[in-house]
């Protein structure tokens, strides 16, 4: 029995027509696809089908560059054979070489015909069905595909020209040139080092033999300077993958990974791959560049090369993860009341000459009707009559804004008097706050929390937020709400240690209520500020806020001290003017969270009498 079917001379004919299909106006090369991947294990010799077993063929492409050339994907791509007999069971597969070539054999297949689902990713339709036969090599011809790498590609061919040079200055001749995507674009340098060549892309390499990896470089480095240093003698490998900080699914795909200073770059697969060949043995530094703004540009730090025991330096592998970044915009206001008793005296319309009857219309500072409602003015007992200052945090970075919170705005009424004559009232009533947006750009991606303070008002913190890549965020009204004032009180009662009892001035304990963004922690070797400073001297000179202290005992007893976190306690010796004087440093102080309705124990104050300064 033979091995081989009897091919017809029309077949044969088709079949090498379909294998030797060039992709372009040069000769194909002589590579073949991967006999492993075809599910071949055997000498099979190409082009002669087994018995019982039929082949497929064909090329795939993105498009046509403008001189007609069909131009392959710059990835290969992965096809199966699926039998419909068997629930679309795969039965072969195969990928598309270099120039997107493929060929697909021992697939099991009947002289009668045999149904199957052909799957090429990218295709229109991605799922093909076609019915082999034995002994058949089917002809696929030239089948279309979006672009593999996500991205619009440019299929016009540049020019690319340059020379080669090694690091002492000398000519690379007779050194291979080519794309890196689409490696059968390629040119050899003259005895000059020169070379030209037609790219698809602008990733280029230079391969100066079988046994040196080739270094890669990105054209657009030769428009400055056309010349190029290769050190084939001194250079290593370093690959790895890029990804999404925030979501490691994610894979970024022609991200610019570059040696610091030197030409040598290339970029990211689909999948996020990177093969940086011709990286410097000694300590380098990586930068790392997003094709877009969605991500934030970073360097990584590469050691030494380790060498192996052949000697040669050890390829090594780098992930890089990036973080994303979007814009967010914060939007917040201050709590607005209406007024519980809008015709009273608390409103500034209703204390003029003129008593206005409703219904009344609200207008716009430019005089245009707001509303005609009876209900359409408004007056706001929590109204921003000054403005304030906010600052607004992304937590855990440093980026921050501090900005001016603007006045309420104020309406003007219109209505009639008691004879029935038009009344018009200018700025009568306190409107609602308004709401104030903060664009912060390049925030990092990912989730993140906000911060708001604001004078006069409670600090609303860790507001979250997750900002996504090259995205707007903006977040719902935020509302600022005024502190409370503190009305219930307690007695405090502790010792001051280190009076010397012949001094003559007085030792006084003061309280004073501080805000949050008043210092009261000095630095080393600074003095307090003049605000702090001035609260002190008010609070040892009011007597409803101070107390003296026992001078023989030191013991003091404070009384109706306002509730509280932020009560400060202050021990300082006054002089007869009441003024703080110099006889002690320095002038004790604690915070205490004093509890309503208690005697509240205080830890012990220390003073220290400054020499030469009192009796």
């Amino acid at each position: 029995m033979s091995l081989f079917k009897k091919a017809s001379p029309s077949l044969l004919a088709a079949f090498l027509l379909a294998t030797t299909l060039p992709v372009s106006c040069t000769s194909p090369n002589t590579e073949t696809p991967d006999v492993a991947a075809t599910g071949n294990t055997n000498a099979e010799t190409k082009g002669l089908v087994l018995e019982n077993r039929a082949a497929i063929s064909g090329i795939v492409s993105i498009g046509r560059s403008s001189d007609g050339r069909l131009v392959p994907p710059s990835n290969t791509i992965l096809i199966t054979v699926k039998a419909v007999s068997e629930n679309n069971q795969e039965v072969a597969r195969g990928r598309t070489d270099s120039r997107g070539r493929f060929y697909i054999s021992n697939i099991p297949a009947a002289d009668s015909g045999t149904s199957y689902i052909i799957n090429i990713p990218g295709a229109t339709p991605t799922d093909r069905q076609e019915i082999l036969f034995a002994g058949q090599v089917k002809d696929l011809s030239n089948i279309a595909l979006q672009s593999t790498t996500g991205s619009s590609e440019n299929l016009n061919p540049i020019t690319v020209t340059g020379t080669l040079i090694d690091p002492d200055g000398n000519p690379r001749a007779n050194v291979t040139v080519r794309d890196k995507n689409y490696d059968y674009l390629s040119t050899q340098t003259d005895s000059s080092g020169q070379f030209v060549l037609e790219a698809l892309s602008e990733v280029l390499e230079v391969v100066i033999s079988d046994t040196v990896p080739p270094i890669s470089f990105n054209s657009k480095d030769l428009e400055n300077n056309p010349v190029l240093t290769i050190d084939s003698d001194n250079i290593r490998t370093v690959q790895g993958t890029i990804k999404d900080s925030t979501n490691s699914n994610v894979s970024l795909e022609n991200v610019v990974v570059r040696v610091s200073g030197r030409s040598t770059s290339t970029t990211t697969d689909r999948n996020g791959n990177y093969v940086l060949n011709g990286v410097p043995l000694g300590p380098v530094s990586l930068e790392i560049t997003p094709p877009n703004t969605g991500y934030a540009k970073t360097n990584v730090q590469l050691a030494p090369a380790t060498l192996g025991a052949d000697g040669k330096p050890e390829s090594i592998t780098r992930n890089i993860s990036l973080r994303p970044i979007g814009t967010l915009q914060v939007n917040f206001t201050s709590e607005s009341v209406k007024g519980i008793n809008a015709f009273g005296c608390s409103t500034a319309y209703n204390c003029r000459r003129y008593d206005i009857n409703p219904p009344f219309s609200s207008l716009s500072g430019d005089g245009d009707v707001v509303n005609d409602q009876s209900e359409a003015y408004y007056h706001n007992t929590l109204g921003v009559t000054e403005p304030l200052t906010a600052t607004i945090r992304i937590e855990g970075t440093d980026i921050s804004q501090t900005v001016v919170y603007p006045p309420a705005p104020l309406l003007t009424l219109r209505g009639t008097d008691r004879l029935g004559e038009l009344v018009t009232l200018d700025e009568a009533v306190i409107a609602e706050n308004p709401v104030f947006s903060v664009m912060f750009e390049n925030v990092p991606g990912g989730a993140q929390n906000i911060t708001i303070s604001m004078t006069g008002h409670q600090t609303q913190k860790s507001i979250p937020v997750f900002i996504p890549p090259r995205d707007t965020i903006s977040t719902e009204r935020i509302t600022l709400y005024r502190v409370t004032p503190v009305t219930a009180v307690g007695d405090v009662q502790g010792i001051i240690r280190g009076i010397d009892p012949d001094v003559d001035n007085d030792v006084r304990i003061a309280y004073i209520d501080v805000s949050e963004d008043l210092s009261i922690y000095p630095s080393a070797g600074e003095t307090i500020g003049d605000e702090l400073f001035d609260q002190l001297q008010e609070s040892l000179n009011d007597s409803s806020s101070n107390t003296l202290v026992n001078p023989t005992t030191g013991e003091y007893y404070l009384k109706n001290v306002p509730t509280g976190s932020r009560i400060m306690l202050v021990a300082a010796s006054v002089d007869e003017d009441g003024r703080i004087s110099d006889c002690y440093i320095p002038n004790a102080s604690v915070l205490l969270n004093v509890r309503a309705g208690q005697i509240n124990l205080a830890p012990d104050l220390t003073l220290t009498k400054r020499p030469n300064e009192c009796n």
